[in-house]
């Protein structure tokens, strides 16, 4: 009869050490990003039909390292001299349009670069005369957006809008924003949505002297790659423009660290980051945080994008795909927590692997 042998004590530290290696390098080494795309706040409107300035307003100020995105339908022969939000800078062209003679309608994106206002104002070169009107929508999303795909669409004296279809997307988990403006000399309210988008707006607005316009602002945010597009019923006949843009989600990259003497390096992709200061890393950047922390010396709070921790200021950078540089004293407390953390693990495996050893060695 064959005898099964039974596993040494060597083996089963070998083998506790392997899978502590392997556990080491999923928590410390392996992306793990939360990608989710939200709306912060909005949709606000502002609408115009004289003058040559339209405002929108929104609750409350963006936060940093948002983006808004402003949709804008514009019956004037006047173009746009300027979008302005404070600490937000806008993209100077819409990163899609569909416009016509005497008929303006884009997608702008803006990026929150620091605490500002709550006003968004549109600026006209001249001002609006008979016939025209200006309508304009903005909403505020987490996170820095990427342009994806894009499509336009138009039609004349119909009772349905469409956005134009995309390509198929790049991301499993993007943005879609659809445009559709209306024109008539009746009220083109919009409803009835397609394809599971979210309809914000679509009101009608007269003009100045007559005529009415509507815009849709239509939204969806998605968990697959697809041909994105989207179709709006309108109340009356219409003459319509229709465009849609897909967005990625770049996960923003706001810091800041509150620490004492005790830290003797602190630099993101080498810029030095002074104590308390919030640091913007620019997007689409390799993030490297270098921390050099001496003996019983760390943290004394931090927060990364408004998220408060005290006691562990590596775990959530790392799940954020930075790459870490650090030297630190594992009996620090705060700082060096994490570390200390593994130190323990290492323990208990090890601790586990004697006492299955003793107990192989009985047999």
């Amino acid at each position: 009869m064959k005898r099964t042998r039974r596993p040494t004590p060597i083996h089963i530290l070998l083998d506790l050490a392997l899978i502590l290696i392997l556990v080491i390098f999923f928590f410390r080494f392996v992306p793990r990003v939360d990608a989710s795309i939200t709306r912060v706040q909005g949709h606000v409107r502002g609408t115009a039909n004289s003058g040559s300035t339209i405002v929108a307003t929104f609750a409350s100020p963006p936060t940093t390292a948002n983006t808004i995105v402003l949709l804008m339908s514009l019956i004037t022969s006047a173009s746009v001299l300027s979008i302005v939000e404070t600490a937000v800078t806008f993209e100077r062209s819409p990163v899609v349009s569909n416009n016509g003679s005497g008929w303006i309608d884009g997608i702008w994106i803006g990026a929150v670069t620091g605490s500002g206002g709550t006003s968004l104002t549109v600026t006209l070169s001249t001002n609006l005369a008979n016939y025209e009107g200006c309508v304009i929508d903005a909403c505020e999303y987490a996170g820095t957006l990427t342009l994806d795909k894009i499509a336009t669409d138009w039609g004349s004296s119909e009772t349905h809008g469409h956005t134009g279809v995309t390509a198929t997307t790049v991301n499993p988990e993007e943005l879609w924003i659809g445009l559709i403006a209306g024109s008539s000399s009746v009220s083109p309210a919009q409803s009835s949505p397609t394809e599971g988008f979210t309809l914000l707006d679509g009101a009608g607005f007269a003009r100045k002297t007559s005529y009415y316009m509507s815009l849709g602002y239509l939204e969806k945010i998605v968990d697959y790659v697809e041909n994105a597009n989207s179709t709006v019923t309108f109340s009356v006949s219409t003459n319509w423009r229709g465009c849609i843009v897909t967005f990625t989600q770049n996960s923003p990259t706001l810091i800041t660290l509150y620490f004492n003497s005790g830290v003797s390096i602190l630099r993101v992709n080498g810029t030095s980051i002074a104590n308390g200061t919030t640091y913007l890393l620019p997007p689409n950047t390799t993030k490297i945080l270098e921390v050099l922390l001496v003996a019983n010396y760390a943290f004394t709070n931090w927060s990364y994008n408004g998220l408060q921790n005290s006691s562990n200021p590596f775990g959530l950078l790392m799940s954020q795909n930075y790459t870490i540089w650090c030297l630190i004293d594992p009996y620090s407390a705060g700082g060096g927590e994490l570390d200390v953390t593994f130190l323990g693990i290492a323990f208990l495996c090890l601790a586990i692997g004697i006492i299955f050893a003793v107990a192989y060695s009985k047999w």
